[in-house]
This record gives structure tokens, sequence and C-alpha cells, in this order.
């Protein structure tokens, strides 16, 4: 692979347009926004992870460089803590990158797979118990 080539990156968290990690990605064209099934997402201090399970996870397929990928491996903690892999997407019908964690034991699913939708939700409660005292409140 040369350093001109692009390659298939798929994201579902902090690298998503519009989220904090996004500029890592390098200067890409518009995403195209897809799905991975057979994955299911979790819900960590601050951002999602994804690992192989009985879901679907819903993110933005993008075309990066060979930096770029080095950048998101450093992010990542690749591989010592998420792992790259490819996967195959629902749509286009071609196989990305995506960083993957082994193990999401303990932690809350994101059932929708959407973690930007589900982050808006949990601010949402947290509001809602602040404003109204109540830590029950708006308890998922």
């Amino acid at each position: 692979m040369t350093n001109h080539q692009k390659i298939p990156v798929f994201v579902y968290g902090t690298l998503k347009r519009g989220c904090s990690n996004h500029y890592l990605m390098g200067k890409t064209a518009d995403p195209i926004m897809t799905s991975a099934t057979g994955l299911l997402m979790y819900q960590l201090p601050g951002y999602p992870m994804a690992m192989p399970g009985n879901g679907v996870i819903h993110g933005e397929l993008y075309w990066v460089d060979q930096e770029s990928v080095r950048r998101l491996d450093r992010l990542e903690g690749h591989p010592k803590f998420f792992c790259r892999e490819l996967w195959k997407l629902d749509h286009p019908d071609i196989s990305a990158w995506i960083y993957l964690c082994p193990d999401g034991t303990g932690y809350p699913i994101i059932e929708s797979g959407n973690w930007v939708e589900s982050r808006t939700r949990y601010n949402e409660i947290i509001a809602r118990q602040v404003i109204s005292g109540d830590p029950q409140n708006g308890t998922v």
C-alpha cells in the first residue's frame, strides 16, 4: 500500500464528524452514513466502544491516508487497548477498518447502536435530575 492510497475506516464515536476527536481523521471527503452488523456498542466514561455481539452499530465511513491511520492507532491504543480490525459494512458492500475492544463487561450497552444519539439522551436525563434534585428522575 502506498502513502497515496486511501484506506476505508468506519467510526462510531468521538471520531465522527462534529465530535471531539474528528480532527484526527485528517482531510477527508464527506462520510457515508452506514452501519455494521454483528457488533454491540458499550458506553464507557466519555466515549463508546464496540465489540462483536448480536447487534448493529451506526457510524460513518471515511477514506483516509496512512498518516491518519497512524494517528487513529495512537488515539485508540492499537493494538493494546482497542484493536483495529477489518469488518464488513452493511452498505456499501465493502470491509473497512474499525476499532474494537475485547471486553465490555460491566458497561451499559447502547441499545440503539448510535453513540451520539445516546449521549444526547444521557445528557438530557442528567439535566432533568439536576433540575429536579431527584437522582431517579429520568432514570433509563
